[in-house]
């Protein structure tokens, strides 16, 4: 049991007076370890085990809230291992962290049931909580095949008020998101919190609580601004509303409709979801959604809708490709992600794709001859100029990268695609200070190879980082030698 300083100074007046410790123990009402562990120590020792311990913790006060308030329901295992990666020099013992969390849980309102509750879960108040879920379901077209469409249903717990957006192809991150901000503009805003399923569009994996999150989804809450609620796993119960809801769309508005394109089926949604879903009577409430609506509205986040300032900004498509001017440009997969935005400016006869932000050109293209053109990235025979040209553009001022990247191609002239690809993943795990003195290291050893320059990031800066980004037969085969160099420094 922790002791605080009146508690110290309380054990030392028993003490003098001729108390035992364990009649000390039974006055105080404490546990006789406690008593023992202070009994012959001085305040000075006390307060050096103690204060100076909680006021260093307290350095890192605003960084525990910032966590604790985007997951509430983050566990203090996670919380550990998060401030051990963004502080290097954070050190604490466990035990330490722990109570210090606890007691900080405490103080802003974030306390942690000590047991699972298995009750019913409690009304919301207006704007606390919004509950997310996918679904799928396959319709007959008009010609009679079949097509699987995939949907996204959010539902306000407190008015029971429901979105649902439907499209053809899996959710993925990206989507997803899209999704979101559709639901956060028909609803006026967005609620404090918002209850998830551990799912993969969401979370990269989840092991005995420790959740990590894809990155993605993870900057957009913290740029938004709202709570993740996690459910259970196996627990549909948690999040029953929209549970419910992925029910009523398949068997009261999907089923026994024809497709006619996902347009129109999201344009009859949104007529369903004004006319139908929201208003009528609720049978959980006995009221009408949009009747407790007006209350819960007021309670709502506004969240800035996103508009497209230009209109030569366009999205990167599943395969690569952008769509400008009836014509199709294939950009290099080194160079993009599917679902980014880029903007799209031309002359006579070249079509510039660059960063909307900072500009940055990415890859120039010819025009498209015709319209209906599939205009595919430019190789001139040398199949990893996209990776070499995105690397170059990563280092374009480091002599020593650029070095590197050249002793590669000597080393592994055939293979030196799949080392620049590797390299190309390593540049997004790592700081360019921290590449840079791989790359000196391999070039000082005369190996310029990824396997070089990733054993030694191993070495060098640990396995977290490697382990869960790199193949597994490459991180261990990567590790080995990494505790090779290990051997050699010493």
């Amino acid at each position: 049991m922790k002791v605080t300083l009146d508690g110290y100074r309380k054990i030392q007046q028993y003490k003098e007076l001729g108390l035992s410790k364990a009649k000390t123990a039974e006055k105080m009402k404490i546990s006789r370890f406690a008593v023992a562990r202070w009994w012959d120590r001085t305040e000075d020792e006390f307060t050096e085990t103690f204060q100076t311990s909680f006021m260093y913790l307290d350095s890192y006060k605003e960084f525990f809230l910032e966590q604790i308030r985007t997951y509430p329901c983050i566990r203090s295992t996670n919380l550990y291992y998060k401030t051990e990666e963004a502080f290097p020099d954070f050190k604490c013992t466990r035990e330490r962290f722990f109570s210090y969390i606890k007691k900080l849980r405490e103080d802003y309102g974030f306390a942690v049931p000590s047991a699972r509750k298995t009750n019913p879960r409690k009304e919301t108040l207006p704007g606390e909580e919004a509950q997310v879920d996918f679904g799928q379901y396959k319709m007959k077209d008009m010609y009679g095949r079949i097509v699987r469409v995939y949907f996204f249903c959010m539902v306000l717990s407190y008015s029971r008020m429901r979105f649902v957006y439907f499209q053809t192809r899996p959710f993925t991150t990206e989507t997803a998101i899209k999704a979101h901000e559709y639901a956060f503009r028909y609803f006026g805003g967005r609620t404090k919190s918002i209850m998830y399923d551990q799912d993969k569009v969401f979370v990269v994996s989840e092991n005995f609580g420790n959740v990590i999150f894809v990155p993605e989804f993870e900057e957009y809450v913290k740029e938004t601004g709202y709570s993740i609620v996690l459910c259970r796993p196996r627990d549909p119960q948690t999040k029953g509303k929209v549970e419910a809801m992925v029910g009523t769309v398949k068997y009261s508005f999907l089923e026994g409709r024809t497709y006619t394109g996902i347009d129109s089926l999201n344009s009859a949604a949104l007529a369903w979801c004004d006319d139908v879903l929201n208003n009528r009577i609720h049978l959980a409430t006995k009221k009408i959604p949009r009747e407790l609506f007006r209350e819960e509205i007021i309670e709502l986040i506004k969240v800035p809708y996103k508009a497209t300032a230009f209109n030569n900004i366009r999205q990167v498509q599943y395969d690569f490709s952008v769509e400008y001017r009836c014509c199709s440009y294939y950009i290099p997969q080194e160079l993009v992600k599917v679902g980014d935005k880029v903007r799209v400016d031309e002359d006579d006869e070249k079509v510039v794709f660059s960063d909307p932000e900072d500009e940055t050109v990415i890859y120039i293209a010819q025009k498209g001859a015709d319209r209906g053109a599939r205009v595919l990235p430019e190789t001139n025979g040398n199949e990893d100029s996209a990776n070499y040209t995105a690397l170059k553009r990563l280092y374009k001022d480091s002599e020593v990268a650029l070095e590197f990247l050249e002793k590669v191609a000597e080393k592994v002239t055939r293979y030196k695609n799949t080392h620049y690809r590797g390299i190309y993943t390593l540049a997004k795990m790592y700081t360019s200070c921290e590449m840079e003195s791989a790359m000196t290291h391999c070039i000082e050893a005369d190996n310029c190879t990824i396997h070089e320059l990733a054993a030694y990031l191993i070495y060098r800066y640990g396995e977290r980082k490697a382990r869960y980004q790199m193949s597994k037969h490459m991180f261990y085969m990567c590790r080995q030698r990494a505790q090779q160099m290990q051997q050699e420094a010493l």
